[in-house]
């Protein structure tokens, strides 16, 4: 598809990106090579000392961050892991795709990947699997116990005969409270769907009865209880979905900046640069925010609730960072759109205080994820990066020289560029890392869990200056 650009900007000068899609394959695509770790202070900017990354933006000192790559080192050469194979696991779950019509162009350029989301759908005490991939809506794999396991997709009524979903995010979520494991399938131009589980090894599709049925550029789905009523919420994370026609954009003026106009805001977007012209960027779709009306339905409330954002969403987390007991939400976008870090305002409302808290973010994030990493009873939070593990492949890979080097100076939170950081070599290892949309399975709280205080791990790669 082709787009055109009518009637020049008059006070400015507007320029198209170069870079506004994926200039190279997802193999040429570099691989996560830092670590660092951010651990909350308290409010005075004087406390903020950062190491290993760029002169500080106008951060609170909220977060600080410090070395952590000794966390990757073992004392001993042993190995964490160790290989089962296809014949020993029975997981034959391979990604086999042949793109057909508006698939092709969208694989080739917008495609966001596959997902996994484990949980015990069947109440057994096992933990089951459900994959996802281009075709067939995805795969269920019972656990049999002892590392084996059965498909199950067919006879638990998931299996697409048509094979017409690509699905992407999937996640085990208990969502109408009944005390078993649902399914929630994202799709990527195709409607999501929810697979409510009857209790018996079967699951019935429910996603339109609920108002989950969203066609679009679907990445994930990631479930909490933001307004604390005792049922779960849910946030739809979208990427970017490519036109199926050609079309003219007319930019408006406002104040004399251009302006794409609202129904194109999806596609393109105006990214103003330091000496005050305006990029002409590609766009994502908007992410949404659904409130659980608690009668099997959900409300649409993204806007009300302050969610902005039309970028390429790659994982949305919650995370209560600050500790005050609501859950918090942080979601990693690729290319020119900024991380963001919701702050839960406790009365519906949510605002982005990256800038305020961050002491800086990852350039092209690919994903985020919380765990306890250390076993030290506080949550851990990583943040991935598209970057090279060495000086030579960031240049050879990344956008981080001529066009947009810009980018790496004028950030706010900054991105780490001054320094040339310790490889974290365990992630390292591969030309590419993207994280895959991966879930357990969730359902609601039923009282006041254990307070944490939150640590942040950000994963930078080494850009070289």
């Amino acid at each position: 598809m082709t787009m055109k650009m009518e009637g020049q900007t008059r006070e400015t000068e507007v320029r198209r990106s170069e870079r506004s899609h994926r200039s190279f394959t997802r193999a040429r695509c570099l691989a996560i090579a830092a670590l660092a770790v951010v651990m909350p202070l308290g409010c005075n900017r004087g406390d903020l000392a950062v190491t290993e990354s760029p002169p500080q933006s106008k951060t609170t000192g909220l977060l600080k961050s410090v070395p952590l790559t000794a966390a990757a080192e073992r004392e001993t050469g042993d190995p964490l892991f160790s290989h089962l194979p296809q014949q020993r696991t029975g997981v034959d779950f391979v990604h086999a795709y042949s793109p057909t019509g508006n698939h092709v162009n969208q694989f080739d350029s917008y495609s966001t990947g596959g997902g996994v989301t484990m949980g015990d759908y069947d109440d057994d005490g096992q933990v089951d699997v459900f994959l996802t991939r281009q075709i067939d809506g995805g795969r269920l794999y019972r656990n049999l116990g002892d590392f084996r396991f059965r498909d199950v997709t067919a006879e638990a009524g998931l299996d697409d005969a048509q094979g017409s979903m690509w699905s992407t995010g999937a996640s085990f979520v208990d969502i109408d409270n009944d005390g078993d494991l649902d399914l929630y399938v994202c799709g990527f131009d195709s409607p999501n769907r929810l697979y409510l589980n009857r209790g018996d090894g079967t699951f019935a599709e429910k996603a339109a009865e609920f108002g989950l049925d969203f066609h679009g550029a679907s990445t994930m789905m990631a479930f909490a209880d933001y307004d604390a009523d005792g049922d779960l919420d849910a946030y739809l994370l979208t990427n970017r979905m490519p036109p199926d026609k050609d079309y003219t954009i007319r930019p408006e003026h406002v104040a004399g900046e251009p302006r794409i106009p609202k129904r194109f805001l999806e596609l393109h977007d105006f990214l103003k640069e330091p000496a005050g012209t305006y990029l002409l960027v590609d766009a994502g779709q908007y992410d949404h925010l659904y409130e659980n009306n608690g009668d099997r339905t959900f409300t649409e409330v993204s806007r009300k609730a302050g969610i902005t954002g039309n970028y390429y969403g790659l994982s949305a987390t919650w995370w209560d960072y600050n500790d005050d007991g609501r859950p918090d939400l942080y979601v990693a976008n690729d290319f020119w759109g900024p991380d963001q870090l919701f702050r839960n305002n406790g009365d519906g409302t949510f605002t982005d205080v990256a800038r305020d808290v961050l002491p800086h973010v990852p350039w092209y994030s690919m994903g985020a994820d919380v765990a306890d990493i250390n076993n030290d009873g506080r949550l851990d939070f990583m943040a991935s990066d598209m970057a090279g593990t060495s000086h030579y492949r960031s240049k050879m890979g990344m956008g981080d020289m001529a066009e947009i080097g810009w980018f790496l100076e004028y950030s706010d939170p900054p991105i780490p560029a001054s320094t040339c950081v310790t490889p974290f070599i365990s992630i390292a290892e591969q030309d590419v890392s993207w994280k895959s949309h991966t879930s357990v399975g969730c359902r609601a709280p039923t009282g006041p869990g254990p307070s944490s205080s939150p640590i942040w791990t950000t994963m930078a790669g080494p850009i070289c200056s």
